[in-house]
């Protein structure tokens, strides 16, 4: 959901998200400054009381949109989940042919930040819990200091010495992965 006055910075205090029953908004906003004039709302989190449908709005300076959700009674099925990094990146990186990262060279110390995305329907798909691991014992993984990741959420990787190793990334139906390479800096 997008919110964008014409000439106006929204201030965070000028935002109301308001969810109908059966969800109810339980978190706070993640926020995004796109340009002077653009705030975007990334992350709301919402937990639903039971199956049906819910209404969510938004209203910022003087602005009002509603989306409808839909609450399953149970998790439904990712069909894609992908590990990427940012694409400015300098560091030599590979993608597999459906754009997630299959390969990656690391120097040592030097902690490599990405994230995980999901899609169903072809739509992005957020709030989504990850598991993310390693076949190597001095590669440390981490998401921003929290114990649970979530989709979109930054997760680093870093190394104290060289070492190969595969980093397994699964969310409900889904596992991928990707080699890394932990070189000397040069």
């Amino acid at each position: 959901m997008l919110l964008r006055p014409h000439t106006r910075k929204i201030k965070r205090k000028q935002v109301r998200l308001q969810g109908s029953s059966p969800a109810q908004l339980i978190a706070g906003l993640g926020w995004r400054g796109v340009v002077p004039t653009l705030w975007v709302v990334q992350r709301v989190a919402l937990v639903a009381n039971g199956p049906g449908t819910a209404t969510l709005t938004a209203t910022a300076a003087g602005f009002t949109k509603s989306r409808r959700i839909n609450v399953a009674s149970a998790p439904l099925p990712l069909d894609a989940i992908r590990a990427n990094l940012d694409p400015e990146t300098d560091l030599f990186f590979q993608n597999d042919t459906l754009g997630s990262l299959a390969a990656l060279e690391a120097p040592v110390g030097e902690p490599v930040v990405g994230y995980v995305t999901a899609t169903r329907d072809e739509r992005s798909v957020y709030g989504i819990k990850f598991q993310i691991s390693t076949s190597a014992p001095g590669i440390v993984l981490s998401c921003g200091g929290l114990s649970t990741c979530q989709v979109q959420d930054e997760a680093t990787i870093g190394s104290v010495s060289p070492e190969d190793a595969e980093i397994t990334i699964s969310a409900r139906n889904l596992t991928t992965g990707f080699t890394v390479h932990v070189v000397e800096a040069p």
